[in-house]
């Protein structure tokens, strides 16, 4: 009974590792790739906004 007891708590151990792993990983990842979208929505946005300015000037 002692194994089984033990096979349980390292089951649950194991578990708890990978969803503290899991939201680190997570947090991480937000935190990093977060700025990196921002920053090419950005870009994206100036592109188009010189497109325009250039199409209003040849009107």
């Amino acid at each position: 009974m002692d194994f089984i007891k033990r096979a349980g708590l390292y089951l649950r151990q194991k578990i708890g590792r990978t969803a503290l792993i899991t939201l680190v990983m997570s947090a991480i990842m937000i935190f990093v790739l977060a700025p990196v979208s921002s920053y090419k929505a950005l870009l994206f946005k100036q592109r188009i906004a010189l497109k325009i300015r250039q199409v209003r000037r040849l009107l």
